[in-house]
Order: C-alpha cells, then structure tokens, then sequence
C-alpha cells in the first residue's frame, strides 16, 4: 500500500523530491517560494525556519538590559503587596529577600572561601545573566518560585559552606580589601541565621503549594 501511494506521488509530483519537502512547496506555491527565496535565500524549502531567527527571538525574550526587569519588578512587588494578608507579591518579595541574603553574603566570601576558582566565576555569572539580565518573563512571573535563579543560590551555598570557620594566620596577616576582604570567616552561627531565612522561605512556598495545587 505504502509503495503505490509513493508512486503515485512520484509520478504527480515529479521523482527526486521527498514527500515533505514537496508537500510544504505545493503549500507555499509559486508566489509564496518565490518571496521566500528573495528572503532567505535558495536551496531551503519554506518549510525549514531559519534558526537564527529562533535564536535571536528567545535570546531576547530571556535577557534584557541589566537591572532593568529587576527594578521593575520590585518595584511592582512592592506596590502590589498587602500588609494584610499574604498574597502571590508578598511570597515574591519573601523568596527575593531570602535570595538577595544568600548572594549578598556569596560575595562578601568571594575571596575568602577555598572554593575553585571556576566556582567563583561561575557564581558571578550565573548571578549577573540570571538576576541582573534577568527579563520580565522572570521578574514578572508570580508562581515560578525563583526556579530561574536556582543557580545563582546553590553556588552562594557552596561558597558559604567552603569559608573557613576562622581566621588562618596567612590571612590575618593579608590586607583587607574593603568589602571582598580575605580574612572573612563564616561562623556556625552565622551559618544557622543563614539557614532560617531559607527555611522560613520554604515555609512559605510549601504553603502555597499546599494551597493552591
């Protein structure tokens, strides 16, 4: 059956030419080819996107001028909370304390913790491209729970976790470099108070799951 019908299709639509392919140029006719090979150029049948045009199109759709979305989305966060009840701009502005605390404090360890050096640069990207170019697909989302800056927080933890719990004595004696000092140590203390805010974050997430799916 198979083999009759592709015959039969061969000899409509001329042999040498995939079933798809044709198919899609019967779709687009002669104008439609025409105008698309003036576009695109030829040798590509109409139906097979440029993927540039992809690329560029999520590109920005994910990414934006830095600070811009950020500040726009606090800035609704804030307008739209209520002193009154808990609300989807209340848990925003929640889960975005708890992860402005944990990358506040991934930087004032950035030279004094053991981490690599690629774990290092790693967070600084991961928090410029996915806070700071973050667009407002991210910042404007009310239900994604900070899933798009799950990075940025899980390389802070790491730096946290390798600072040293005190001071070395080849580091005592270095100079301190304002906010990026070498002699910074992250105590257990430090540490617990650390923990709270993550987990009073997921208090509030799990509630709302809880909820409202």
């Amino acid at each position: 059956m198979w083999r009759r019908g592709h015959a039969r299709h061969r000899a409509q639509n001329g042999a040498g030419r995939p079933c798809a392919v044709r198919n899609a140029q019967n779709r687009c006719g002669d104008g439609g080819q025409a105008r698309y090979r003036a576009r695109n150029g030829a040798g590509r049948p109409c139906a097979v996107p440029r993927g540039g045009t992809v690329c560029r199109s999520a590109q920005t759709s994910n990414l934006t001028y830095p600070f811009g979305a950020m500040v726009r989305g606090l800035y609704t966060d804030f307008h739209k909370m209520s002193w009154t009840h808990l609300g989807m701009w209340d848990i925003n502005l929640i889960e975005f304390i708890a992860l402005a605390t944990f990358v506040v404090a991934g930087f004032l360890v950035l030279r004094s913790t053991t981490a690599p050096l690629h774990e290092r640069v790693a967070f600084v990207c991961f928090v410029l491209i996915e806070m700071v170019m973050a667009s407002w697909q991210f910042w404007g989302s009310t239900f994604g729970d900070g899933r798009t800056y799950i990075d940025a927080f899980l390389l802070s933890v790491i730096l946290l976790l390798a600072t040293p719990a005190r001071v070395s004595a080849t580091a005592y004696a270095s100079k301190k470099f304002g906010v990026f000092a070498a002699n910074r140590v992250i105590t257990n203390r430090r540490l617990a108070l650390l923990a709270a805010v993550a987990v009073a974050a997921l208090i509030v997430v799990a509630r709302r799951r809880i909820l409202f799916e």
